[in-house]
């Protein structure tokens, strides 16, 4: 933790303030008793080849104590090829470190827009040393409008090497008015691959209007994909310049009622609002509402969460009149 603070102030001091892109993001959320409090705090740099962050919690003590921190560095680059290395660490309630990852990733482009990423991930284990825990290839081509990209991942096996296991395919249609998406991913087993989960989605656009409905399936004890969940999302970007978003989730169950196979509940909706405050940050506020015990009825939206971000964030949005 303290090597990654040293490098962050290092790093305003090494280079012009042109150079460097710094910002801070405070999450807002109400307490038990409706009053707001900072719950989580993310302190960010980003300059050319290198960034890093910080995120933050306040402690039972009321302490501000570190929960992740991540680096990210790019190794090397050239025509076609670049080298990234991110670590991160990560802490106890109390702000004691516990574990550090590690990944190496490898992008090649070829001359025909083929793309290749291989990519490996070393976790530290109870002794502090880093132990590898997964290496993936990644490939992606286009065919027509369609992008297609292949993974396989690999993990360490019971005979000490690394054995395939997990394949994923996602694949990407592009339209004049939106999108359509499907990935699927298998799981390697002592009988081969079987099939475990399959995510549509469905986007369009029209004016500022964008939809976007994902459908998520998984394997049943039958042996038969089954609906475990969809995720309907209505995004609107105003003339004023603020984005409003409405979110719906559905559940093979919603609360206080059994699950029923290959049934759908509404378990939550979200409201989130993004616009610019009188001083130029910019504000994401975020509702929830969940249907009731009785009669499954939506009541009214309910303060979630207020993140404020200050610094160099994304351009923001016109301020609200």
């Amino acid at each position: 933790m303290r090597w990654v603070a040293l490098w962050l102030v290092a790093g305003v001091a090494a280079v012009t303030a042109g150079e460097i892109k710094r910002r801070e993001l405070v999450t807002y959320s109400p307490d038990v008793n409706g009053r707001r409090w900072a719950a989580a705090r993310v302190t960010a740099a980003e300059q050319p080849g290198r960034s890093g962050r910080i995120s933050s919690i306040e402690s039972i003590n009321g302490r501000r104590v570190p929960v992740e921190s991540v680096e990210e560095q790019v190794v090397s680059e050239k025509t076609g090829e670049r080298i990234i290395e991110i670590v991160t660490r990560r802490y106890d309630p109390t702000g004691n470190p516990v574990q550090i990852e590690k990944i190496r990733r490898e992008e090649r482009t070829g001359p025909g827009g083929e793309r290749m990423e291989r990519t490996w991930i070393e976790r530290s284990d109870l002794n502090g040393r880093l132990q590898p825990v997964e290496r993936s290839v990644s490939r992606t081509r286009r065919q027509g409008a369609r992008l297609i990209t292949e993974t396989e991942v690999e993990r360490p096996s019971a005979s000490g090497g690394f054995a395939v296991a997990e394949r994923r395919v996602a694949a990407e249609t592009l339209r004049h008015d939106g999108a359509e998406r499907e990935v699927t991913v298998e799981e390697m087993g002592l009988s081969g691959p079987r099939l475990v989960a399959r995510q549509t989605a469905e986007i369009r656009r029209q004016g500022g209007v964008e939809t976007e409905r994902t459908r998520f399936y998984e394997t049943a004890a039958t042996g038969r994909l089954e609906p475990v969940g969809e995720k309907h999302v209505k995004r609107e970007r105003r003339t004023d310049g603020t984005e409003l978003a409405l979110v719906s989730l559905y559940g093979i169950a919603a609360p206080g009622r059994p699950a029923e196979s290959g049934r759908l509940f509404l378990r939550e909706q979200q409201r989130i609002e993004r616009f610019a405050g009188p001083r130029g940050e910019r504000i994401e506020r975020v509702s929830l509402r969940r249907p009731s015990l009785a009669g499954q009825r939506l009541g009214p939206f309910e303060p979630a969460s207020e993140t404020v971000c200050t610094g160099d964030c994304d351009e923001p949005p016109r301020p609200a009149p």
